[in-house]
């Protein structure tokens, strides 16, 4: 698709100090998926969720910019609901690091899930919720 020499990929445990280096910046764009959980499959705790904030904001450049998806419709995952992933959102909004991170956008996603995507195969419907925010934005 013409973008593999323009972005990269890297897996991060924001649990683990160490991750910080891993993740440094600054980047312009950071996507976020599948990370927001506590390791019993539920969301992070607002305590977690500024932990992972402060890394963020840090790893963003500035007025950089934080695509972040948020499973609310999954029958393995029962605790990914609309409310638990606006909750989310409202712990990773605000002052982090001393800058602020604020929510721009949010959309739902809605559809059949791919062919050969996820380790539990197909399902007929599977929704997520897209935000983004923006480092620096008041």
């Amino acid at each position: 698709n013409g973008v593999g020499s323009r972005c990269e990929a890297r897996t991060v445990d924001w649990r683990c100090a160490s991750s910080e280096r891993t993740l440094a910046g600054p980047f312009d764009v950071i996507l976020a998926c599948d990370v927001f959980y506590s390791l019993d499959g539920r969301f992070a705790t607002a305590d977690e969720m500024g932990s992972l904030r402060d890394m963020l904001t840090r790893a963003l450049a500035p007025s950089g910019l934080l695509l972040a998806a948020l499973p609310i419709e999954s029958e393995y995952r029962p605790y990914a609901t609309r409310l638990e992933a606006e909750a989310c959102l409202r712990s990773l909004e605000g002052s982090g690091s001393g800058e602020l991170l604020a929510v721009e956008g949010v959309q739902e996603l809605r559809g059949p899930q791919a062919a050969g995507e996820g380790p539990e195969g197909l399902v007929d419907s599977r929704a997520v919720l897209v935000a983004s925010l923006r480092r620096g934005a008041s």
